[in-house]
């Protein structure tokens, strides 16, 4: 098939049914440190900004235990950051939030499979 197996998955009218992609709610500045990028490579010769993944952690102080938050479809890091301040206060723990790939403000496509 032209294209790969990643375009033809764009296009399916079902995927984009299933895993609808919404609008980003945030913004490089909406979480002043909180929002921290991840290369996706881990050369950092060959990393650029563009090729970097958002991630936003919520430190809690005299925690102990990292819960690793993945948010649900139709979500992104902006639209579950106050549950997720929630389960930090709550349960104590730091809270890393990770973004899928073309959600948020997070380069590539929903259905990238890098």
């Amino acid at each position: 098939r032209p294209g790969g197996r990643a375009a033809s998955m764009e296009l399916d009218p079902i995927s984009r049914v299933l895993f609808p992609r919404p609008p980003p709610s945030y913004t490089v500045d909406s979480f002043p440190g909180e929002l921290i990028w991840v290369p996706r490579s881990l050369n950092p010769q060959t990393s650029s900004p563009e090729d970097c993944i958002p991630l936003c952690l919520l430190q809690c102080k005299g925690a102990q235990y990292l819960v690793v938050y993945i948010h649900s479809n139709f979500e992104d890091i902006g639209r579950c950051h106050n549950f997720c301040l929630s389960l930090r206060y709550h349960l104590k723990v730091h809270v890393l939030v990770v973004e899928y790939p073309g959600y948020g403000i997070s380069p590539g496509s929903s259905c990238d499979e890098q």
